[in-house]
């Protein structure tokens, strides 16, 4: 027999599907949650405190987030940090790194260190490590390169060089016989 697609056609269905099946899903740790907090209901707090090895402050809060939306309040939630740190040279140094970049294009993040140290402690800059300006030259949108990156992800050369132009010998026949 054939297996039949339900939602081939629809767009997005097989996503929300996994949507559905992942909210019916209960998820291990969320099960020894919803395991502690029985045992707390039919114990007390200190016999779950002991059961579960965690803090009551960390019970409280499982309990609350349990009453606010259920088990998928018990659901592990990203622990990225809201705010992240960011990058913050001196755009005089950046300027000079383009200028540099411009001049030599295949500078690289090494040389570029080596260039840097004695300009910075003429300016009584800090330098930024060889890692950093790697990165510096990363996140510039055009790599700070002079020629746009092409597909294959290499400087597109502005004159493109097609070698010397071919010369075609032509044979001469000559009438020996004359």
């Amino acid at each position: 027999m054939q297996n039949q697609y339900v939602g081939t056609w629809i767009k997005g269905f097989y996503r929300v599907a996994d949507y559905a099946i992942k909210a019916d899903m209960i998820d291990d740790k969320v099960e020894a949650k919803l395991k502690v907090l029985a045992f707390w209901d039919k114990h007390g707090l200190e016999a779950a405190l002991d059961y579960s090895q965690k803090s009551r402050r960390t019970l409280y809060h499982w309990k609350k987030r349990y009453r606010e939306s259920g088990v998928q309040g018990l659901r592990g939630q990203s622990t990225a940090p809201h705010t992240r740190r960011k990058r913050c040279w001196s755009s005089l140094i950046i300027k000079q790194l383009r200028h540099w970049r411009s001049e030599r294009p295949n500078l690289g993040k090494e040389q570029l260190h080596v260039l840097l140290k004695p300009w910075c402690a003429e300016r009584q800059l800090a330098c930024p490590s060889e890692s950093a300006i790697g990165r510096l030259i990363k996140e510039a949108p055009d790599k700070m390169r002079v020629s746009p990156l092409g597909a294959n992800r290499k400087p597109i050369s502005e004159a493109k060089y097609h070698g010397v132009p071919r010369v075609i010998k032509r044979a001469v026949w000559v009438n020996v016989l004359a």
